[in-house]
């Protein structure tokens, strides 16, 4: 039963962070790249709705293990874009933000924002190929 948990486990990792389109954030939230259009939504785990948490696509992102904050083009053309906040422990979701409140949060928090490109990039040659150990590692921002 212990070696069925560790292989579960493992697999887990493995699935979220090597070699996938998928590098976990924060949580049990996790970025996707949608390999049918290249967008990046950012979803929890076990959610399969369209749009992800922000129900919109993201273009910039800053987080760390309590706040997730993202540029997000919404889905419905209605809902305004912008800068919206993830409180990772209570999953609640504010914004758009203005420009001094994302400030505000982003300094108080030691959270810088990079283009998500970036972010997928630079984590990209972490999580492909790599070692289920490393895999913790390639989810960090």
């Amino acid at each position: 039963m212990k070696c069925l948990l560790i292989i579960h486990f493992a697999l887990l990792i493995l699935m979220l962070g090597c070699g996938s389109n998928r590098m976990i954030i924060a949580g049990s939230y996790y970025l996707e790249r949608f390999s049918e259009n290249g967008k990046f939504y950012l979803r929890q785990r076990g959610d399969r709705s369209t749009g992800g948490v922000f129900d919109g696509y993201l273009l910039q992102i800053g987080a760390n293990q309590d706040i997730v904050v993202a540029y997000v083009r919404r889905l419905y053309r209605g809902d305004p874009d912008g800068w919206y906040m993830l409180n990772v422990k209570t999953g609640k979701v504010s914004g758009p933000l203005t420009e001094n409140e994302l400030r505000a949060v982003c300094n108080k928090n030691g959270i810088t924002c990079e283009q998500v490109d970036a972010v997928w990039a630079r984590n990209r040659v972490l999580r492909s190929g790599c070692a289920a150990p490393k895999c913790k590692e390639s989810s960090m921002l």
